[in-house]
């Protein structure tokens, strides 16, 4: 199918301005910049700079050990955290700052070493949450941050906290943040897909046949997008987005992972591969109550479930290797397994308590699990030595008659553990 092409929006390519109506300027926390160096800072090879760690969501960094020793710091705050990204010598989360209506997004950033805050600026904006990801999540690429801001994608200097540019808004971007490439910045919304240069020009958009039927994180491998619309997965042309091939899912399957053999979905029960261009490769059962996208190594699929069923499965082949069930939760927003050297690591809560869990990724046999008091958490996030996760506590009762938008009374606690 060929993409309908949207009209063209300018971008705000306002380098060095105020964010947001100038709330950097007025509204800084410990904001002084400490550099004036301009030099981009790339990620290290063990950062985590943003969802599945890189931009086709493998969910892997084999650089991180897989043992645990002690805690290294906890911080505590009112208000939620979105999931941190840690990058080099830095943890970077946006709060829910609570005012007395609703709260405001902060982004906020902490040494990874001490726990010590950095830095904070406000957003300017009221922080909202959409499960399992979070529009505000800051992603890190070559020295600048991004995010999801009010339906249309932010970059800030990490450095000196300006802001660079904002797009215009495009079509709803209602749960993820961007995918940033070397090349570009992409995004699903309500009606497709968009890709912007680093300048915040829009490059091209795209619109499936029909309405967006799920909101699909999009994979970039090399010269390729691979999104899910419509019951489809889709690949589009990187530059152009010009569709390459679709593929008819007939039903929910997650957001893809792509890796340089093979692309992985999960759905209801269900987990499949299929070769670069869209062919079968297998179809095996997976985690049966729910599907989340799931994380991959050099050599195996780990998927997990609303309700704590963990499985694993040949890469190649899609043959079980293992299964393991985890104590059943009552939430499980933050069961997205993470893969270290050796172990899968998944969160899971209930109404009293965080809890991560590290399984041997051979044989799925308990390795290590820290627990803390809390309703709701995020992570877990493994990268430069550190297990970094958030757990917080919210009233059962606010949960019951408000929104995270409308204000909850919520204490959050950032952790980082040595391994």
């Amino acid at each position: 199918m060929v993409p309908r092409p949207l009209t063209r929006r300018t971008a705000l390519a306002l380098a060095g301005s105020t964010l947001f109506t100038g709330c950097l300027a007025s509204t800084r926390e410990n904001t002084q910049p400490t550099s004036t160096d301009t030099t981009k800072k790339p990620a290290s090879e063990t950062s985590w700079p943003q969802i599945g760690r890189n931009p086709n969501h493998s969910g892997n960094n084999p650089a991180v050990p897989a043992t645990r020793s002690e805690m290294r710091w906890k911080v505590e705050k009112e208000g939620p955290f979105t999931t941190p990204t840690v990058v080099n010598d830095r943890v970077y989360v946006t709060r829910g700052k609570p005012t007395d209506g609703a709260p405001i997004a902060t982004l906020e950033a902490y040494d990874l070493e001490s726990g010590k805050r950095a830095w904070a600026i406000s957003l300017d904006t009221t922080f909202v949450f959409h499960a399992p990801l979070s529009d505000l999540r800051p992603i890190y690429h070559e020295g600048n941050l991004y995010f999801n801001v009010n339906e249309r994608f932010v970059a800030i200097d990490a450095d000196t906290r300006e802001q660079l540019w904002k797009t215009s808004e495009f079509g709803g971007f209602i749960n993820d943040p961007p995918v940033v490439t070397n090349d570009a910045i992409y995004g699903a919304g309500r009606e497709g897909l968009a890709c912007f240069d680093h300048d915040g020009n829009e490059r091209w958009s795209f619109t499936p046949s029909g309405r967006m039927g799920d909101a699909s994180l999009p994979a970039v491998l090399d010269d390729t997008v691979y999104t899910t619309a419509n019951e489809s997965l889709i690949a589009l042309d990187a530059a152009t987005g010009d569709e390459k091939w679709r593929k008819q899912t007939g039903g929910y399957f997650s957001s893809v992972i792509a890796t340089e053999t093979e692309l992985v979905q999960m759905g209801h029960e269900r987990v499949r591969a299929f070769e670069p261009d869209g062919m079968n490769r297998w179809q095996a059962p997976g985690a049966p109550k729910g599907g989340i996208r799931p994380a991959v190594d050099d050599s195996t699929v780990y998927a997990a479930d609303l309700h704590g069923n963990v499985v694993a499965l040949e890469l190649d082949t899609g043959e079980t290797r293992w299964k393991r069930e985890l104590p059943e939760r009552e939430w499980a927003q933050g069961t997205i397994p993470t893969v270290t050297d050796g172990a899968v690591n998944l969160l899971r809560s209930n109404a009293e308590t965080v809890t991560v869990y590290s399984l041997n990724a051979k044989d799925g046999k308990m390795k290590w699990s820290v627990s803390k008091s809390g309703n709701r958490g995020r992570g877990p996030i493994p990268a430069n030595d550190t297990v970094v996760f958030t757990s917080e506590y919210t009233p059962p009762s606010q949960r019951e008659s408000k929104t995270v938008s409308e204000g909850l009374d919520t204490t959050s606690r950032l952790w980082a553990f040595d391994v």
